[in-house]
C-alpha cells in the first residue's frame, strides 16, 4: 500500500509540477516526501515501548 501512494503521489507530481521543472525530479521529490510522510505518521501513532507502563 506505501509504495503504491508514493507512486501515486510522484505521477500526480509529475503531471502539475512547475513549468521549467524536470518532470522525474518533482516525482521523485514528492515519492519522497510521501515516505517521509508515511514513515512519521507511524512512529507518531504507535505507543512509545519505553514509556510508563
Amino acid at each position: 500500500m506505501a509504495r503504491r501512494l508514493q507512486a501515486e503521489v510522484g505521477h500526480w507530481a509529475a503531471q502539475h509540477r512547475p513549468a521549467g521543472t524536470d518532470e522525474r525530479l518533482a516525482a521523485r521529490r514528492a515519492r519522497w516526501e510521501e515516505a517521509r510522510w508515511q514513515v512519521r505518521h507511524v512512529i507518531a501513532s504507535e505507543p512509545n515501548p519505553h514509556g510508563d507502563a
